[in-house]
Protein backbone atom coordinates (compact mmCIF):
# COMPACT_ATOMS: atom_id res chain seq x y z
CA UNK A 1 0.00 0.00 0.00
CA UNK A 2 1.15 3.73 -1.04
CA UNK A 3 2.04 6.21 1.61
CA UNK A 4 -0.96 8.73 3.11
CA UNK A 5 -1.19 10.80 0.00
CA UNK A 6 -1.72 8.05 -2.13
CA UNK A 7 -4.67 6.60 0.08
CA UNK A 8 -6.50 9.74 0.41
CA UNK A 9 -6.55 10.43 -3.17
CA UNK A 10 -7.83 7.06 -3.12
CA UNK A 11 -10.54 7.42 -1.03
CA UNK A 12 -11.49 11.17 -2.54
CA UNK A 13 -11.51 9.63 -5.73
CA UNK A 14 -14.09 7.26 -5.04
CA UNK A 15 -16.18 9.44 -2.94
CA UNK A 16 -15.67 12.35 -5.60
CA UNK A 17 -16.93 9.42 -8.21
CA UNK A 18 -19.86 8.53 -5.99
CA UNK A 19 -20.83 11.60 -5.29
CA UNK A 20 -21.36 12.64 -9.29
CA UNK A 21 -22.86 9.19 -9.77
CA UNK A 22 -25.82 10.07 -7.52
CA UNK A 23 -25.99 13.58 -8.65
CA UNK A 24 -26.85 12.35 -12.39
CA UNK A 25 -29.29 9.97 -11.06
CA UNK A 26 -30.83 11.91 -8.83
CA UNK A 27 -31.40 14.74 -11.94
CA UNK A 28 -32.68 12.00 -14.56
CA UNK A 29 -34.70 10.62 -12.21
CA UNK A 30 -36.62 13.98 -11.40
CA UNK A 31 -39.61 14.65 -12.43
CA UNK A 32 -41.02 18.06 -14.53
CA UNK A 33 -42.45 20.29 -11.86
CA UNK A 34 -40.81 18.54 -9.10
CA UNK A 35 -38.19 21.15 -7.39
CA UNK A 36 -35.45 19.28 -4.97
CA UNK A 37 -33.95 22.07 -4.07
CA UNK A 38 -36.04 24.98 -3.51
CA UNK A 39 -32.85 27.74 -3.95
CA UNK A 40 -32.64 26.45 -7.82
CA UNK A 41 -35.13 29.59 -9.95
CA UNK A 42 -35.80 28.42 -13.15
CA UNK A 43 -35.41 24.52 -14.23
CA UNK A 44 -35.35 23.59 -17.97
CA UNK A 45 -36.55 20.01 -19.29
CA UNK A 46 -35.20 18.92 -22.52
CA UNK A 47 -33.36 16.56 -24.28
CA UNK A 48 -29.75 17.77 -25.83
Amino acid sequence: MGDKNEVLEAVLKETVDLALKESVIEIFNCKEGEFAYPWVEKVIVGQF
